[in-house]
């Protein structure tokens, strides 16, 4: 079996540092998830897509706060 070179090793470590170097800032996470939340909130209880509708209807009663008819 053939042992790797250091310069195999520092390309290899070089290519990991890469991805170890790309940190998300808290805000921006926040940001993102917010978001998310909030599309996902929309589209559950506020949109009248029928599929989407149809599935959370009773959700929506339960909540008896968007009236759907």
């Amino acid at each position: 079996m053939k042992t790797p070179k250091k310069k195999e090793f520092r390309f290899i470590n070089h290519q990991v540092n890469i991805f170890k170097k790309q940190k998300t800032s808290l805000i921006t996470k926040a940001l993102f998830y917010t978001s998310v939340l909030t599309i996902s909130a929309y589209v559950v209880l506020f949109t009248n897509y029928p599929m989407v509708h149809d599935y959370f209807h009773e959700l929506r009663h339960a909540l008896a706060i968007i009236p759907c008819h």
